[in-house]
């Protein structure tokens, strides 16, 4: 599966706390993710539903929380 796993799907007593914000790696795509995806809006898949905030998009299917700044993230990463 990879070497980059979401927050979530981490095992909670070591690799989520503290080691999960010590990891640069993490902050990085949480930005980059941020960075792509804040402010923009996407077609339903189906005719009729609502519209797709780029916010939804990063909680639903990245699962990252949106409540620091991406500038949090950058400052973190550098």
């Amino acid at each position: 599966s990879g070497f980059f796993r979401l927050l979530p799907d981490l095992p909670k007593i070591f690799w989520r706390y503290p080691v999960s914000y010590i990891s640069y790696g993490s902050w990085a795509i949480q930005g980059g993710y941020k960075n792509d995806f804040l402010g923009l809006e996407f077609e339903p898949l189906f005719p009729g539903e609502p519209k797709m905030t780029g916010e939804e998009v990063i909680n639903k299917v990245f699962r990252v929380k949106v409540t620091h700044s991406k500038w949090w993230d950058l400052a973190a990463v550098a």
